[in-house]
């Protein structure tokens, strides 16, 4: 089997993958953006990872 082949062998098994993974991203937003609604609602810090560090910060 050729390199060519191969390649276009390993972009068909994955194809169906791919639309899937790039939900991935707009679930992570719409999640982050739940809990800031969340916290807000009840005044609780958002903790998030910032320069190494985990920080609190008011939503």
């Amino acid at each position: 089997m050729t390199y060519v082949r191969r390649l276009q062998a390993w972009k068909q098994a994955w194809l169906p993958y791919r639309d899937g993974a790039a939900g991935v991203g707009r679930a992570l937003r719409r999640a982050a953006k739940d809990a800031q609604k969340t916290a807000r609602m009840y005044g609780t810090p958002l903790y998030v990872w910032e320069n190494g560090k985990v920080v609190a910060k008011k939503p």
